[in-house]
């Protein structure tokens, strides 16, 4: 069976490499178009319990839960600046705990008084400097599923 694949003149193949056989085969790569995203807009993250979230979420970020519609199992988590999802699933601890959010600061020291008005003593803070652009200092703890918070102060 013989593939046919149309191109534009903004498109073109790679160069399939010399050795030649089978399994080498070319790839299209566009020229100047791409998704240049700007930012994450929303993500979803794995809970066991949505009331045991709801409540951990709000009291910690401020931010207000609701029922997304049609979804009795998904809630919308929501601030005037971010919005992102928590689902109930029964799945795998090891995959709820791989998760991992990152919100953006102004200040970390305001975060580590927050978190540790609230109890929440166990966080860890770094820097990453391995980016060409934004690089930032960090706090990181674990919400009580086990998911990774994390929030960024860009230096």
């Amino acid at each position: 069976m013989k593939r046919v694949h149309a191109r534009s003149a903004n498109q073109a193949w790679n160069s399939p490499p010399q050795s030649g056989g089978e399994g080498h085969r070319r790839r299209y790569v566009p020229k100047t178009t791409m998704i240049r995203a700007k930012a994450i807009d929303h993500i979803c993250l794995w809970v066991r319990s949505l009331s045991a979230s709801q409540k951990y979420y709000e009291r910690v970020f401020g931010v207000a839960c609701r029922p997304r519609g049609g979804d009795p199992r998904t809630l919308i988590v929501e601030s005037q600046n971010v919005h992102f999802f928590i689902s109930e699933n029964e799945g795998d601890d090891r995959s709820i705990a791989k998760q991992h959010l990152s919100l953006q600061v102004e200040s970390l020291a305001e975060v580590t008084e927050h978190l540790t008005k609230l109890g929440i003593t166990e966080y860890t803070l770094g820097e990453v400097r391995f980016f060409a652009h934004r690089n930032y200092k960090w706090c990181e703890w674990r919400d009580p599923d086990g998911v990774r918070l994390e929030c960024i102060e860009v230096t």
